[in-house]
């Protein structure tokens, strides 16, 4: 029998001369060993003889170095039997003998989308939705619309097919409408939602103001025609209000405005998008069933919607958007003391004073305890805010090529164990940065 150490250098020889960038030995099950190899240098963590992953893989025979690619977006992985060659999992005696076929690699494979039922709308979204406020090129510095066209329809490409923008994120929508419209079909079968911001300004705190105030029915209208117009749509598929406070329920004209809206074919669901870190300021309005859609933030640290709202939300059928899932990138490892960014930027006042050294403290301590390294660490996240209860999408901001294909391929990653999100719940941080 040829020596699983044997193998594993054999297999490594192979990708190597292959020009794949990166080999690992996973774990063993029984007395076999499994490989998987891919390429660009992306570590997955194997869970099983079937892992997914976010780059194309091969199988390999590290006897007779025949290798193939075969199962679409999941990583190849394989036992050593006894004659040396490298099978598949489950394969029969007679397989497992059988001289190996020759087969063509395909290192292009992308990453497989997945999808899941919007609440009770009857949307399909993309796990990953595109987040567009840093498209707008007002509190993200170093947007532009080229490049920001080219990354919505990358992302598209790849699968996403939900988009979240607003009136409030300056030029976003106006890219948004553009990248669509560079689409085949003009992006119609992308869903698309925006927001209407208040009519007068509103702080985090309660505000005391009449909804009348804040969102009278006619600014609602003007607001949305504004967006479909930067859009060069005749729709939207989601109307969110950008704020909201549990007081104003069952007051105001906006509710007949939206009914309105719906039955003109101008918007097709309804929404709110809440307060910062207040997961509990909607659930009146909630319980009255005239939302579709809540929009939420959601991550490691920020877990207070799990203790009301996202149970809420599954009983009542209400469809969950997570946002801020990589909390504006404390989660991605990139903000530790001394970090810095361009002038203008609204970071510098997010992250401002001890607060990267607080971050960097915190993510210390949660990758040492899941025992990985930083590079997994927006994967984590991202997997982390996908499995909250009623959770459809989670909107990321991507202004980069490489952050669409790094964000969209977790939709292939493999779900975080329970003992994995037992580990995070331990990682909840009650904090506001917005404060």
């Amino acid at each position: 029998m040829l020596c699983t150490q044997t193998a594993n250098d054999r297999a490594m020889r192979l990708a190597a001369k292959l020009g794949f960038t990166e080999v690992e030995r996973f774990e063993e099950y029984g007395a076999e060993q499994w490989f998987g190899v891919w390429v660009l240098g992306h570590p997955i963590r194997g869970r099983g003889p079937l892992a997914p992953t976010t780059r194309s893989c091969a199988r390999i025979c590290p006897w007779c170095e025949s290798f193939d690619v075969s199962w679409r977006g999941c990583l190849i992985v394989a036992s050593v039997a006894s004659c040396g060659r490298v099978v598949a999992p489950g394969a029969s005696e007679a397989t497992r003998n059988a001289p190996p076929s020759p087969v063509v690699v395909n290192k292009g494979v992308e990453p497989r989308m997945r999808y899941r039922e919007l609440g009770r709308t009857g949307l399909t979204v993309s796990e990953i939705g595109y987040g567009a406020w840093g498209l707008g090129q007002g509190a993200w510095v170093g947007a532009d619309d080229e490049s920001g066209v080219r990354a919505l329809r990358r992302a598209v490409e790849l699968g996403v097919n939900f988009i979240d923008t607003a009136r409030a994120y300056d030029r976003s929508e106006r890219v948004v409408g553009r990248a669509l419209s560079e689409l085949p079909g003009h992006g119609d079968d992308v869903h698309v939602a925006t927001k209407v911001g208040p009519k007068v300004p509103v702080s985090l705190a309660s505000s005391g103001l009449h909804p009348a105030e804040v969102f009278p029915g006619s600014h609602l209208r003007e607001s949305l025609e504004t967006s479909l117009r930067e859009l060069g749509r005749d729709h939207v598929d989601l109307l969110q209000l950008h704020t909201w406070e549990d007081d104003w329920t069952g007051r105001g004209d906006w509710l007949e405005t939206v009914d309105a809206l719906k039955q003109e074919g101008k918007i097709r669901f309804f929404g709110i998008s809440v307060k910062d870190h207040q997961p509990e300021n909607v659930l009146a309005v909630l319980r009255t069933g005239v939302l579709d859609v809540v929009q939420v933030i959601y991550n490691i640290f920020e877990q207070a919607p799990c203790d009301a709202l996202l149970p809420a939300c599954e009983e009542h059928g209400v469809g969950v958007i997570g946002r801020v899932a990589l909390d504006e990138g404390a989660l991605t490892g990139s903000i530790r003391a001394g970090v810095s960014f361009p002038e203008g930027d609204w970071r510098n006042w997010y992250f401002r004073d001890d607060r990267p050294a607080q971050v960097e403290e915190r993510v210390e301590a949660l990758l040492a305890d899941l025992g990985i390294g930083v590079a997994e660490l927006a994967s984590t996240a991202l997997r982390f805010a996908l499995a909250g209860q009623a959770v459809a999408t989670v909107i990321v901001g991507m202004r980069s090529l490489a952050n669409v294909e790094r964000n969209a391929a977790v939709s292939d990653a493999p779900p975080l164990t329970a003992e994995e999100l037992a580990l995070l719940a331990k990682h909840r941080w009650p904090k506001n940065f917005y404060g």
